[in-house]
């Protein structure tokens, strides 16, 4: 092996451990021919996992987008539910998480001639509300309601819920989160400036004794939504709450928009989006977590995720990487037992650009696809119908990861994700006469932002949120041969279950 190879084990949920080999760097092998050997990959077939939940996906939406993303005008609306019903057909209804940064900067229903308070940037309207219903009752999709935690008035946190109730309808709701990351909120410069997690927690009971009469049978509170600096107080946090508390989520975005040092591991690069850690950094934080809120059957989520902080960086968050970054975290986190992602979209709010949505829009100008949401609907649809992930050993020094997921109907599918720039050759264990399909996931290059095709199909210059072009979901593949994948790109394999 190359010494710069790290050898990394994680622990699969009933399953044998996986091991593999990743370089430290994904472009270190740029110039290196083609190896003739191949990788060989053992799939346990008959050892599966937990089965991935329903609503695994899911989005993050700051306040002020849901004027944007959701309005009927331009077809925005149109877009907005074809996708979430895209993905709904491979996982269930995405989980929809409104809020972030915006929702300790908002207010409830002001009047269009009321000033703004000072702190105050969001006035959430009734009009908002009805956007929300209108999506939901479309697409089936429920919502984590953000509250204000920031300006410390738990009454205008009631008022909110109670809008919510009626206008949404308390069957379109999973929960309310209270506060954002308020491990940062200093940065506000709010009413309340906590310092203490002891203070913060004293707050976070005052909002929760004040909304719980609200609350309708089966809603949850999420939280606590840490960002940094408390991430390691999750686990007391998870014990002293675990009562109120029904969705533990975290934060957390592996590198940084507006980190200058191109030497820091945190530079927004594609290099450093490509690296192992980027995706595996996620599951072996979500760890401690995990294992504190397992005595209480607390299902623990990233409810704010995505390529870089500070809104992404143009030229790494918005191209054919982050495809592949999104797919191979989307992985790391279900392997280790995580209960779903939700991936943050912020154009501009907070002076933030929004590079990094999955999503995004010009004005006046209908709602364009990024690479990551194909990233997304790569992940669904290998671990559509109820799938259990089922463990693949192998030993590489290339950047290479293999991921395969036996489905409720006993269809097995197995992604080969190559982040690397040279084709690969992958040898796996199929059971001989089997019938075996392909279909694969490409760019015109790393940094491509459009030409995507997953499957021959493409959005670019579709409609509403549908998929264009001649499906390529045909090609069979010979069980005996190694399967070639391209450089940069995603190669998913379809096969009956032994036994079947």
């Amino acid at each position: 092996m190359k010494k710069n190879c790290q050898w990394i084990g994680m622990l699969f949920i009933a399953a044998p451990t996986l091991l593999y080999c990743v370089p430290g760097n994904a472009q270190e092998h740029a110039a290196k021919p083609v190896e003739s050997s191949a990788i060989s990959a053992a799939i346990g077939f008959h050892n599966a996992g937990r089965t991935i939940p329903e609503s695994y996906l899911g989005f993050s939406i700051e306040w002020p987008l849901v004027n944007q993303l959701f309005t009927p005008r331009y077809g925005r609306q149109a877009t907005m539910i074809g996708l979430i019903k895209l993905l709904a057909r491979y996982n269930g209804p995405p989980l929809l998480r409104i809020g972030g940064n915006s929702q300790d900067e908002s207010t409830y229903n002001l009047p269009r001639n009321h000033s703004l308070p000072k702190f105050v940037h969001v006035n959430i309207t009734n009009n908002m509300l009805r956007l929300l219903a209108t999506v939901s009752a479309r697409t089936g999709c429920k919502y984590v309601i953000g509250l204000n935690l920031g300006d410390n008035r738990p009454n205008l946190a009631i008022k909110l819920v109670q809008a919510c109730r009626r206008i949404i309808g308390n069957r379109h709701i999973a929960g309310y989160e209270i506060g954002n990351e308020p491990d940062f909120f200093h940065r506000f410069g709010g009413i309340w400036q906590h310092n203490t997690l002891a203070l913060y927690l004293k707050r976070w009971t005052r909002y929760y004794n004040a909304i719980r009469p609200y609350l309708a049978n089966g809603q949850q509170i999420e939280g606590p939504a840490f960002g940094g600096g408390w991430l390691r107080d999750i686990p007391r946090f998870i014990a002293l709450e675990h009562r109120r508390l029904g969705i533990v989520s975290l934060h957390r975005y592996p590198t940084g928009a507006t980190v200058k040092n191109p030497r820091s591991p945190v530079f927004c690069s594609i290099a450093n989006l490509l690296k192992n850690a980027s995706a595996t950094s996620f599951a072996h934080l979500m760890l401690p977590s995990l294992a504190a809120a397992k005595p209480y059957h607390i299902p623990v989520r990233y409810g704010e995720m995505n390529s870089a902080w500070n809104g992404g960086k143009l030229g790494v968050s918005n191209t054919f990487a982050s495809a592949l970054w999104g797919a191979d975290t989307l992985f790391e986190i279900a392997y280790v037992g995580g209960a779903g992602v939700n991936i943050h979209l912020s154009e501009g709010f907070d002076q933030f650009p929004g590079n990094y949505d999955p999503v995004y829009f010009h004005p006046h100008q209908p709602l364009r696809v990024r690479p990551l949401f194909y990233g997304m609907l790569a992940f669904a649809r290998t671990i559509q119908n109820r799938a259990r992930l089922i463990p693949v050993t192998y030993h590489t020094h290339l950047n290479v990861k293999i991921w395969a997921a036996r489905a409720a109907d006993g269809m097995v599918r197995i992604a080969i994700i190559n982040k690397s720039s040279h084709p690969t050759k992958v040898r796996l264990n199929f059971p001989a006469g089997k019938h075996l399909r392909h279909y694969t996931l490409t760019g015109p290059s790393i940094s491509a932002e459009y030409g995507v095709k997953l499957d021959g199909l493409t959005f670019d210059g579709g409609k509403n949120g549908r998929l264009v072009g001649k499906p390529s979901f045909v090609r069979q593949v010979h069980a005996s041969a190694p399967l070639v994948v391209k450089p940069y790109s995603i190669s998913v394999v379809v096969m009956p279950s032994p036994g079947k």
